[in-house]
Parts: structure tokens; C-alpha cells; sequence
């Protein structure tokens, strides 16, 4: 009875300590222009998978558990698609993929899977070209409906007025999420475009065509309608799908301000809904994006749009689904005449602050190439600041079911090292998505259990088995005992195994 009462302590303070240490740690690889990835178009295969291979351990080694790739920066693809060419960022000169074409999709989810890594395929939903003087495949989407497009500001984007553009999108999502084992789809922030210069973005005749006699002055709600229709269908389409396949947008960072909207935030700055038509309030409101990722990229005590104040006013606007704060390590080298962002304290003390919330579940970090150069010796900080691994949040609304225990843990010594190995516990009364994908090791002095803290945790690992040769995992001459727990896709985690003390000799 006594040691009956022990373990249910135990597994007691398992659940609190899990649910603490729970937390997105994402950074966005962004394709496009090639600003992150790859360093040059047309690089070959192995280039290719060398610098994808050398990204994903630096990440791996940063404590980073996700990744949002870039993988349709300009309604062309970076993996095989029937739909779309492949992107001129990829291989120079736009084209349709052959067989025997490197899938760069393919191979990322692969090896970041590996590594216990979260591969999201992020997608621009409308853009079209950054610039009006790009050369078309002709299979490009421009090429086959140049009715669908508009330009805008020497750019060229979809018309998300249209029906037919909403429905081609979808089944873009469609296709990679059918084909693909991506652990989400993701939006960025770009919707109608971003004003400029006082342009106007010619809709004209979407808006005559399916506004239903609406007057004009109601257009930015017809505007806003066209974007809620969206976010709706490619929800919709994903958990037909795959119901456990995340979908989530990284919105703008202000929804509203208070001045425009009693629910607003106290913040004096663009607004998402008024200036791009990104409604993520209805979004959220209704459960058509499992998460948001508002961009708060300015610094703590912005006098028109102060981080906190941001992550407060997102934190509690929800509606029970995730929060992941999006940062911009990038400011620390593009914005060197603002004092606050060349601070080396500044990306740490927005981590800290968006800690501080039960709602924020994480962050997501622009840019790539940004964390690589390391500005201030901010990525420096983030070992620190990841120190303890952890795996991305769980979903309860997807999923809550956790896999089987691991079962058969045991021992081995070879040399001069002991391997702990271990088997999935039953998975024939359970779906495969509940089926364990990674494992947790935990380790305890002595012979009995203990109060979990942070250094209990071993490792997160996608193995069946861990060599204890690190001084870190063991102590060399005394006890331990062991334990591990499975992982699903969607982050449940499984009750603890049985226990096995071993003495490390």
C-alpha cells in the first residue's frame, strides 16, 4: 500500500511538471527571394540536402522543437506538385517538377522528424510575384487565369474575391496535406495586400460580380467575408483529411486598436482588420485555426504597440486555443538605431514575459537567418533559455488520448557504456494516430521515486533506447532509476513505464 501511495505522488507531480515544461519553440524558414533557404537557386540535390541537414542540427542544438517552412512562398512549390511549378527560388527558372526531381518537402519532414522536430508547411495563401517583370511557367497560376490576378504596388497577388481563387487554394492544402506527413499547415499575415502609397487594390469587379448588390461602402466587410471564407474551407478540408493536422495563421500583430473597437488593445498602430481584412477574432471565435502566431515585432515599451501589452491583449483573446508569440529577432539587424532592440536582453526578456502567461503556449521566431548570425548573442541565449528539451503543446481538442506505456525496459552493457532500451507498449486498441512517435526518459537518484524537477528529464528521443554516457544522465557509481513515457503526434503523453534501477558502474 505504501509504495502504491509513492507512485501515485509520482505520477502526480509528472503531470504538473509536463505541463509546465510544454512549450513551442518555433522558428519560421522563409523561402521566398531566398532569405532563409535555400542559399541559391539550382543548387543540386546533395547541395540541397546538406544545407537542409546542417539547418536542422542547428536547430536541433538551439533547443528549437519546430520548424514553419516556407514551402509555397508565390503560388509555386517547393515539393512536387501537380498543381503548381516548382519556384524559381528552388531551381532558377520556374518549371513543373519531374520524377527524378529532388522533393525538398519530402526530405525536411523526414529528417526533422528524426530529430523530434515539427515540420509546418507555411503557405502565402495570394501572393502572387513580388514583382510584375517575373517570367511565368505556363503552368503557372497567372498563365492559366490571369483574370484571377491583380497588381498592386508593382506586385502581383490573387483575388481573394473570387471564389474559384478561395476553392484553388484549398486545393493546394489539399494536395500537400494528402500526400505529405506535415505536422501542420500554416498562413502568414498576407491577405489583401498591405497598403501602400495611397493604391488602390482593383477588386472592382469581383466585387460587382459577388458582392450581391452590396454598396460600396460595406466593401471592406465583403473584403474581410472573402478572407473568413477561406480560413473556413482550408479548416474544414484539413480535419476531413487529417483531423490531427494543425492549422494555424501568424497574424499581424494588432487586431484592432482600442480607439477602433472597445475590445481592442491599447496600442495606437496598424490594424490587421481594417487595413488587411484578417478577422483572426472570428477566426479563433469560431475554431477554424487550432493556434495564432500574431507577429508582435516590436520591442518591450514601444510607445504605439508595447510587446507586453500585445501578448496580454492576445493571451486573452484565445477562445481556448493557442497563443504562440512571434518575435523578430531580424529587428536586431535591420532596426540599429533603435537602442531597445540592440539591448542583449531584448528577445530573452520577451521569452521571459510570454512565459509568464498560462495561455501563451510559446513562440515562433523570424527569421532564420537571423538566429544563424547570432546578433547580440541572442541564439547564445536561447541554449539557455532551452535548455530542458521539451516537445510542442498538445491539442486537446484534436486529440487527447494518449498512447500505451512503454513496456520491456531493460539493460545493456557493451564496452564501456549501458544501453537502456525499451518496446511500444499495445497499440491494437488504439487508432494509429494515438500510436507513440517519440519517447521521454526521466531519471531519479536512488531506488525509489521522487519529485520530478526540471533535471529529471534525460532526453526526448524518436529511438527505442538511449547510451548512458553522458555526465549529465548519470553520476558514475551510484543508483538511478529509470523510467519512460511515449509521445503521440499530437503531443499526449503516456503514463510512466515501469520503473528499472540500474547502478552505473
Amino acid at each position: 500500500m505504501k509504495k502504491l501511495f509513492i507512485l501515485l505522488i509520482y505520477f502526480s507531480f509528472l503531470g504538473k511538471i509536463l505541463a509546465q515544461n510544454s512549450e513551442m519553440r518555433g522558428v519560421w524558414v522563409a523561402t521566398v527571394s531566398n532569405i532563409d533557404f535555400p542559399s541559391k537557386p539550382n543548387l543540386p540535390a546533395e547541395a540541397l540536402k546538406r544545407e537542409i541537414n546542417d539547418m536542422l542540427n542547428f536547430y536541433q542544438n538551439v533547443g528549437i522543437n519546430a520548424i514553419f517552412f516556407q514551402a509555397r512562398p508565390a503560388c509555386d512549390a517547393f515539393y512536387k506538385s501537380k498543381i503548381e511549378p516548382l519556384s524559381q527560388f528552388l531551381v532558377g527558372k520556374q518549371r513543373m517538377a519531374k520524377n527524378d526531381d529532388f522533393d525538398v518537402l519530402e526530405y525536411l519532414i523526414e529528417q526533422a522528424h528524426a530529430r523530434n522536430i515539427e515540420l509546418h508547411a507555411w503557405l502565402n495563401p495570394y501572393r502572387v510575384s513580388n514583382s510584375k517583370k517575373t517570367s511565368f511557367d505556363n503552368f503557372h497560376i497567372a498563365k492559366k487565369q490571369p483574370n484571377w490576378v491583380v497588381e498592386y504596388a508593382e506586385k502581383l497577388y490573387l483575388d481573394p474575391g473570387i471564389p474559384a481563387v478561395r476553392h484553388y487554394v484549398k486545393e493546394i492544402v489539399v494536395d500537400i496535406v494528402s500526400r505529405y506527413n506535415v505536422d501542420g499547415i500554416h498562413f502568414d499575415d498576407y491577405f489583401y495586400p498591405y497598403p501602400e502609397r495611397k493604391q488602390e487594390f482593383f477588386d472592382d469587379a469581383s466585387f460587382d460580380k459577388y458582392g450581391k448588390g452590396m454598396p460600396v461602402e460595406l466593401k471592406p466587410n465583403w473584403r474581410r467575408k472573402n478572407v473568413d471564407s477561406l480560413i473556413f474551407l482550408v479548416h474544414s478540408e484539413i480535419k476531413r483529411l487529417k483531423p490531427f493536422v494543425k492549422f494555424g495563421v501568424s497574424p499581424f500583430g494588432i487586431w484592432r486598436n482600442k480607439t477602433q473597437d472597445p475590445d481592442g488593445s491599447e496600442t495606437n498602430g496598424f490594424s490587421a482588420y481594417d487595413g488587411i481584412f484578417a478577422d483572426a477574432q472570428m477566426w479563433l471565435m469560431n475554431g477554424w485555426v487550432d493556434y495564432v502566431a500574431p507577429q508582435i515585432y516590436w520591442n518591450i515599451g514601444h510607445k504605439n504597440a508595447d510587446f507586453e501589452i500585445l501578448v496580454k491583449w492576445w493571451k486573452s483573446h484565445s477562445y481556448g486555443k493557442h497563443v504562440y508569440v512571434g518575435m523578430s529577432v531580424s529587428s536586431i539587424l535591420t532596426d540599429k538605431n533603435n537602442s531597445a532592440w540592440q539591448e542583449l536582453s531584448q528577445i530573452p526578456n520577451q521569452i521571459r514575459i510570454s512565459r509568464k502567461y498560462n495561455e501563451v503556449k510559446g513562440i515562433i521566431l523570424y527569421s532564420s537567418r537571423a538566429l544563424v548570425q547570432n546578433p547580440n548573442g541572442v541564439t547564445d541565449s536561447l541554449r539557455d533559455l532551452f535548455k530542458t528539451e521539451t516537445a510542442a503543446p498538445p491539442m486537446s481538442w484534436l486529440d487527447n488520448i494518449p498512447p500505451a506505456a512503454p513496456i520491456s525496459l531493460q539493460q545493456t552493457k557493451v564496452k564501456n557504456e549501458i544501453i537502456l532500451s525499451w518496446e511500444k507498449g499495445d497499440t491494437t486498441s488504439i487508432p494509429p494516430q494515438d500510436s507513440a512517435v517519440s519517447f521521454a526518459v526521466y531519471r531519479f537518484k536512488g531506488e525509489k521515486p521522487q519529485k520530478i524537477e526540471k533535471n529529471s528529464l534525460v532526453t526526448l528521443t524518436k529511438n527505442r533506447y538511449i547510451h548512458i554516457r553522458n555526465k549529465k544522465w548519470a553520476i558514475f557509481k551510484k543508483k538511478y532509476v529509470y523510467v519512460v513515457t511515449a509521445f503521440d503526434k499530437n503531443g499526449n503523453e503516456s503514463i510512466l513505464s515501469r520503473p528499472i534501477v540500474m547502478k552505473i558502474k
